[in-house]
């Protein structure tokens, strides 16, 4: 169904208001995947507070375009992915920490299994054990990954949901995940963790599900 013989990648990257570490993974993204496309999806606000920034990426980085608009997270994957100049489509969290197989794994899962949502291990957002350990097992109860996983995917499954829901308080990432396992779409585990940076306070992001959302597994 799909075309896999010149896959290239769109890399989407929501940046939430305030967050810098996107700079970083710019750097790293010049080194292991400058052949692919990067977007940058940001809020109104801090496109004004870091319109430079921004500029000199992107004159900097050739790769890079930037997507403005509301702060809502899903609104932030959606409108990129509206713009992404190719059907094959990776959503990075801006402090992932990428390693020099994170491309080829993902590359090769994805021709192997081109139908699927494409997830990479509990990536964890503190050093190995307690919340780390927590992330695996909430992944592994439900049988599902996160958006923290790294999700990868062709345009066409993200179309057959609609996109990830909006206005959701969080879990759209949960929530998009459920529906493509509901409409049939399998989902593929990477073998390779891709860890968030520990250092980074992750305020902006919820660290639960609501309980409506948890039931839908």
């Amino acid at each position: 169904m799909k075309h896999t013989d010149a896959l290239k990648l769109s890399i989407v990257v929501p940046v939430a208001p305030g967050d810098k570490s996107w700079k970083a993974l710019l750097t790293q993204l010049a080194v292991l995947a400058p052949e692919h496309s990067w977007i940058l999806s940001v809020c109104d606000t801090s496109c004004e507070l870091e319109k430079d920034d921004l500029e000199a990426a992107m004159i900097y980085h050739r790769s890079l375009s930037v997507v403005t608009g509301s702060a809502d997270h899903a609104d932030q994957i959606n409108r990129a992915i509206m713009t992404a100049p190719t059907d094959w489509i990776w959503v990075l969290q801006a402090d992932a920490e990428l390693s020099p197989l994170s491309v080829s794994k993902l590359m090769e899962s994805l021709l192997v299994n081109p139908d699927a949502l494409h997830s990479f291990e509990s990536l964890p957002h503190a050093p190995r054990g307690g919340r780390h350990a927590g992330l695996r097992s909430r992944s592994s109860l439900w049988s599902m990954p996160y958006g923290d996983h790294g999700f990868a995917f062709h345009r066409q499954l993200w179309q057959s949901v609609g996109g990830f829901t909006r206005d959701l308080t969080y879990g759209e990432d949960y929530v998009f995940c459920w529906r493509l396992k509901q409409a049939g779409f399998h989902v593929i585990r990477v073998p390779l963790s891709v860890p968030l940076n520990p250092s980074k306070i992750r305020q902006h992001r919820p660290r639960r599900l609501p309980h409506r959302v948890q039931r839908l597994g």
